[in-house]
């Protein structure tokens, strides 16, 4: 339950080996490869080159193809299915994989041609609607003009008066008539005959009335016949469009072959990755990277088959921002890899906060939902998705917090006596049930105990910070900086003890003499504001001090007060729950009830899941993680098979 110690790697080998020895490390997969030292770059050594934009667009074609069939055929599939499993060699194995890009490239083309057929489509519907307006004309569309007469088609806004634009019009020019064919409520669809001699001024006339000139190229017939044309057109273009998706749909059988030739390419890609990063000569390459130090024995063992020299050693500590970082942890603090992945990795030189964490996070999730109700729905979808699903590596660990976020949730359900709220006392009413029926007996309740839960949840908080307190003293002690152990956390410790004895004197406990807690106390304030200057001199050890005084006071206090959100999402559940029970026994019917518990139920349980998430987070992330965590790590991407659409068979 650690960060994983990493060795540096440097690897020459024969150019000839390169791509099996590159295939053997994927199927190891604990080497992550990086980019030679500049000392190294310097001997003449050059950049291995390496096809990576190509192997993306077969990828691309493949992941389009596998797209198209799962769209026009979907794939059905059990509900909470496991992914198929497939062995790491036929992950390796690229024999087949040109078979199979003509396949997706067939079914690529097949969609290309219904996007054809569909463009086609909307043109002919396009012609329908414009020729609407003329269908009354028998006048054929292409008619523009005669030996001595000109045509104009065209439109003029609904909210011109056509008698002026008629008089307009025989004003231009005697031989000129306008015939309105048609018109709604925006446009009015017209056709101005003339003679030829007279179409420039009739054009000019008709300009200042918003006219709008319309032809239809290459359409012959009358706006009838054009119509009728298109509708044969677009049956025909349908029938079409439907075989061209029957064989799309055919090709369903080859989903799962292009599933399978798109994780070999993803597989390429990596190795393709890894190897731009080589540099060589003619008949060496050479490869630098990162393995953990529990495997390098493995390592050797897998290079003793090939012809290379390789050699390791421990980062110094200039270079700890470039070790990647790999985190080992039990089934039971691995539920926390997702919290920490989504805050952020520690630094190689920091430390693992899952096992830190875990507790508190679990224990913390549980008293917010406090409900027996829940925590057996929570237990209840992770052991099924479990089961079903098969999940592994962030699935897996997002199911294991589900379940122990369950189990907490039911153990502190049932300390509060609740679930589903006091929804069997509400139910007893409605059966005619003796009064106190279906009340659970409770260690304390938060909705009468909201005191005694308030200074729980803080007492907790106390706890919470000096757990961080402590693992950040022991980090600097480790480091040889027992000094700001002392003066920072220590000076703490000092002020606390001072401030609990001197508490005690004045409550629980009369007999301790109260001049002990002044003087701890005391101690520990000096100690405090001593630590709080020790780096400053001058004028600025005056400023350090209200610094001090300022941080130590406001940051405690809004620390420890910010665990009071623990009290408040567990006294919010409560009521709400409460509050939708009540209602659902309003009418005193059983089926009433049960309508308004599902619902109200499920509101307040999705509310409450993601709620009681996001503050145990902001609670580890903020106040636990400010006590000594030291972020920054980039996490450990060895080059390794990560198949997308299957599972490697445990044990590969």
């Amino acid at each position: 339950m650690a960060i994983v110690k990493m060795k540096k790697l440097r690897l020459m080998a024969i150019r000839s080996e390169t791509d099996q020895l590159l295939r053997e490390l994927e199927r190891f997969g604990c080497v992550e490869f990086s980019e030679l030292d500049e000392a190294l770059t310097e001997e003449g050594l050059v950049h291995e080159s390496a096809d990576v934009i190509s192997l993306r667009s077969t990828q691309s074609t493949l992941q389009n193809a596998i797209g198209l069939l799962d769209r026009y055929a979907p794939e059905k599939k059990p509900l909470l299915s496991a992914k198929p499993q497939v062995e790491t060699d036929k992950l390796l194995d690229d024999s087949g994989l040109k078979m199979e890009l003509e396949k997706a490239s067939e079914i690529n083309g097949l969609e290309e041609k219904i996007k054809r057929l569909t463009a086609e489509e909307n043109r002919q519907n396009s012609l329908i609607e414009s020729v609407k307006p003329w269908m009354d004309l028998d006048l054929p569309l292409d008619t523009a003009s005669t030996e001595r007469s000109a045509v104009l088609w065209g439109s003029i806004p609904a909210r011109i008066e056509l008698q002026s634009v008629i008089a307009a019009v025989e004003e231009a020019s005697d031989e000129a008539e306008l015939f309105r064919i048609s018109g709604d409520k925006t446009t009015n669809y017209v056709l101005i005959v003339c003679i030829r001699e007279a179409l420039p001024q009739v054009q000019d006339s008709l300009r200042r009335f918003g006219f709008t000139a319309i032809s239809f190229p290459g359409e012959e017939g009358t706006a009838k016949e054009a119509a009728a044309e298109a509708e044969n057109k677009l049956d025909v273009l349908a029938r079409q469009k439907e075989e061209v998706k029957e064989t799309l749909i055919g090709k369903a059988e080859f989903r799962n072959e292009l599933k399978l030739a798109s994780e070999v390419t993803a597989a390429k890609i990596a190795r393709a990755e890894a190897e731009s990063k080589l540099m060589g000569l003619d008949s060496t390459v050479v490869m630098q990277g990162w393995v953990p130090a529990e495997k390098e024995a493995a390592l050797g063992s897998l290079l003793e088959a090939y012809d290379c020299a390789w050699e390791t050693e421990d980062p110094n500590p200039e270079e700890y921002p470039d070790v990647p970082v790999l985190l080992k942890n039990n089934r039971f603090s691995d539920a926390l890899n997702m919290v920490t992945n989504m805050y952020s990795l520690p630094a190689y030189d920091g430390v693992d906060p899952n096992p830190l964490m875990a507790p508190f996070f679990i224990l913390f999730y549980g008293l917010m939902m406090a409900d027996m109700g829940y925590g057996l729905l929570m237990m209840a979808a992770a052991l099924i998705a479990m089961a079903k699903i098969k999940p592994q590596k962030g699935t897996l660990s997002f199911c294991r917090l589900l379940l122990y976020g369950g189990i907490s949730t039911f153990i502190m359900g049932a300390l509060t006596g609740g679930f589903f709220g006091n929804a069997l006392e509400q139910i007893g009413k409605i059966l005619g049930k003796p009064e106190g029926w279906g009340v659970l007996p409770s260690l304390f309740n938060p909705m009468k105990d909201s005191m005694l839960v308030l200074i729980g949840s803080m007492a907790l908080g106390m706890l919470h910070l000096n757990t961080g307190m402590v693992i950040s003293a022991v980090e600097k002690i480790k480091k040889g900086d027992a000094a700001s152990a002392l003066w920072e956390e220590g000076s703490l410790w000092v002020t606390l003890v001072g401030i609990i004895l001197f508490a005690l004197n004045k409550t629980a406990v009369p007999q301790i003499p109260a001049i002990i807690g002044k003087v701890i106390l005391i101690v520990g304030c000096v100690m405090i504001l001593y630590g709080g200057t020790r780096g400053a001199k001058g004028f600025g050890k005056f400023t350090s001090i209200f610094g001090t005084l300022y941080n130590t006071l406001t940051g405690w206090f809004g620390d420890i007060l910010s665990y009071s959100r623990i009290m408040a999402l567990m006294l919010a559940g409560s009521v709400i729950a409460t509050v939708f029970n009540t209602i659902g026994a309003i009418a005193n019917n059983l089926i009433f009830f049960l309508v308004i518990f599902l619902i109200g139920h499920a509101l307040n349980f999705a509310l409450n899941l993601l709620g009681c998430y996001v503050h145990d987070l902001r609670l580890q992330c903020l106040e636990y993680f400010g006590k000594f965590y030291k972020d920054g790590g980039r996490a450990f991407a060895p080059l390794a098979v990560n198949p997308k659409y299957y599972d490697i068979p445990a044990g590969e």
